[in-house]
C-alpha cells in the first residue's frame, strides 16, 4: 500500500519566499536550499506566482512598502485555504499577534532567529499541508450525514436534564490490548433529552450551554478514583470553551487530575480566531492536560486549527473506520493520516470499531489506540474492556 511520508517528500516540497531585501532573500533561499524554493522581491508578483504554482508552504516578511505580509496572506487565502503561511517581522506586536491570527498565519517569527528554528519550522508547515490535503480527499471519499438532532422540549426540560446528567464511561485501548483509559460521555435521565446532541441544542438555543459545561467538568472526573492510576480520563470540550479562563483556575474540578485528563475538542466545530487562545492551550499543558482532536475529518476545523491545538492525540471519525476491513480507499486515506499524525507527534485513536475485522485493519495500517464497541459499550460504572 502506498503511503505519504514527510522524509520523503520533504525535498520536493515547494516554497515560496517573499521578502522586499534582496540580501535577505538570497539569505533565506541558502538556508531552505534542500527544499524546492521560489523567490520573489514583490508581493504582487507573489501572488502570481501562488496562483500558478503549487506550493507546499510560504514565507513572508510583514514589513514591505508594496503590499506587506498581513495583507498578503488574506490574498492567497482566496486561492489556498490550507497552505501554511510563515510570517517574518523585526518585532512581534499584539496587532499583529491578533491579524496573524484572524487571517490564519502558521506563524509569526521574530527575526532574528535560529536558521535550524526556520527548517524545523517548514519540515513541520510541510506535514501539515500533507495532512490538510490528506483529509481534503477524505472529506470527498466518505459521505456523512450528521445532521445536528433538535429537539421540542421545552424550556423546563432542560433544568430536569441537568438535575439528572450523568456520564458513562466507554474504554480505549491500546494496540497490545492494554487499557489506555475512558471517554466521558454526557448523558441524562429526561425522557425528553436523553439523546446528548438534543439536549446541547436545547442549552444552546436558550443560552445555557456553560451549565452543562460546568456540569461536565464537575461529573466527569468523579470516576478517576475507581480507575487504574496509570490510565487516562477525556472529556470533550467545545471550542469556544477554551476562550473560558476559569479552565485554568485551581478551583475547576478537573485541576487536581489534569495530569490523567485529555481535552477533547471536536471538529465539528470551528475554533475562535482568539489570539488568546495560544496562551490559554500553553497555560493547560503546563498544568498537565494534554489536547486531543476528536472527529477528524468530521467538518469545520481547517488546517490553521490543527496547528493551533498541535494535538498530542488525534481521533479518527467514525465513518472512515466503519468498514474499513472492506475498503482499500478507506485503508489508503487512514494510513497517510495515521502516518503523518505520527510525524507530527500525535497519537491516533480509532473510534467506533466494531468488528474484529476493522480491529486488525487499523493495527496494520499502525493505529496507537481503539476504542469502539467492540470493546465495550459505554456504562456506569466505566466497564473494564473486553479485547
Amino acid at each position: 500500500m502506498s503511503r505519504v511520508r514527510l522524509d520523503d517528500d520533504v525535498a520536493r516540497a515547494r516554497v515560496l519566499l517573499v521578502d522586499d531585501e534582496p540580501i535577505v532573500l538570497r539569505a533565506l533561499a541558502r538556508v531552505l536550499s534542500d527544499f524546492a524554493v521560489s523567490t520573489t522581491l514583490d508581493p504582487r508578483e507573489a501572488i502570481d506566482l501562488f496562483v500558478d504554482g503549487d506550493f507546499d508552504v510560504v514565507i513572508t516578511d510583514v514589513g514591505m512598502p508594496a503590499l506587506d505580509g498581513l495583507s498578503l496572506l488574506p490574498r492567497l487565502r482566496e486561492h489556498d485555504p490550507d497552505v501554511p503561511v510563515i510570517l517574518l517581522t523585526g518585532a512581534i506586536s499584539q496587532s499583529q499577534l491578533r491579524l496573524a491570527a484572524e487571517r490564519g498565519a502558521y506563524r509569526l517569527l521574530e527575526k532574528p532567529f535560529p536558521p535550524t528554528d526556520l527548517i524545523a519550522l517548514v519540515r513541520r508547515a510541510v506535514g501539515l499541508r500533507r495532512f490538510a490535503r490528506t483529509r481534503r480527499a477524505m472529506e470527498d471519499v466518505i459521505a456523512r450525514v450528521k445532521p445536528q438532532r433538535s429537539s421540542n422540549a421545552p424550556p423546563s426540560a432542560l433544568d430536569r436534564a441537568l438535575s439528572t446528567l450523568w456520564m458513562a464511561y466507554q474504554p480505549i485501548v491500546t494496540k497490545d490490548g492494554g487499557t489506555f483509559g475512558w471517554e466521558a460521555l454526557l448523558r441524562s435521565r429526561e425522557a425528553d433529552l436523553e439523546d446528548p446532541l438534543a439536549l446541547l441544542d436545547l442549552a444552546s438555543r436558550l443560552g445555557r450551554l456553560r451549565d452543562i459545561e460546568e456540569s461536565v467538568r464537575y461529573h466527569a472526573p468523579r470516576a478517576l478514583p475507581s480507575m487504574p492510576p496509570d490510565t487516562s480520563l477525556c472529556i470533550n470540550l467545545h471550542p469556544h470553551e477554551l476562550e473560558d479562563e476559569t479552565l485554568l483556575a485551581e478551583s475547576c474540578p478537573m485541576a487536581p487530575h489534569a495530569a490523567r485528563i485529555v481535552l477533547e475538542v471536536t471538529e465539528r466545530a470551528a475554533l475562535s480566531d482568539n489570539p488568546r487562545l495560544s496562551s490559554t492551550l500553553r497555560g493547560l499543558r503546563e498544568r498537565g492536560y494534554r489536547i486531543a482532536i476528536d472527529d477528524l475529518g468530521a467538518g469545520h476545523a481547517g488546517l490553521s486549527g490543527f496547528a493551533m491545538l498541535e494535538p498530542d492525540i488525534v481521533k479518527l471519525d467514525v465513518d472512515l473506520v466503519r468498514g474499513i476491513d472492506r475498503s482499500s480507499t478507506r485503508q489508503r486515506l487512514a494510513a497517510t493520516l495515521i502516518d503523518l499524525c505520527h510525524d507530527l507527534g500525535a497519537q491516533v485513536v480509532a473510534e467506533g470499531v466494531e468488528s474484529e475485522g476493522e480491529k486488525a485493519q487499523l493495527i496494520s495500517l499502525g493505529c496507537d489506540l481503539l476504542q469502539g464497541f467492540l470493546f465495550a459499550k459505554p456504562a456506569h460504572p466505566p466497564p473494564a474492556p473486553q479485547w
